[in-house]
């Protein structure tokens, strides 16, 4: 599970959509990942929609498998959303850089 992604909705961090960053935990059968882009939470909507996306495939395989009397190993993936935020005491004053 990795708590520390972020998409290209993190400018100059990171060119990884979403989609992407749910496809690789559904490769590596990850039971949850996060989105934590830098300063804001644009990616959030699409980020919880992708997964839910996705979890609606696996439900729809297990049922087709459950019908036919056969298991499967794909796991429903738990979206977590987070962001890094920067915080100072007073933005207008340019005497202290923190």
């Amino acid at each position: 599970m990795h708590l520390h992604n972020h998409s290209q909705f993190s400018v100059l961090q990171s060119t990884m959509s979403v989609v992407d960053i749910v496809a690789v935990a559904a490769e590596n059968n990850m039971p949850a990942v996060a989105l934590t882009d830098h300063a804001n939470m644009m990616g959030a909507f699409h980020f919880v929609n992708a997964v839910n996306k996705h979890n609606e495939g696996i439900k729809a395989k297990t049922e087709v498998a459950q019908a036919e009397g056969k298991t499967t190993n794909a796991k429903m993936i738990k979206p977590i959303i987070g962001c890094e935020f920067f915080v100072c005491e007073d933005h207008l004053d340019k005497t202290e850089k923190r």
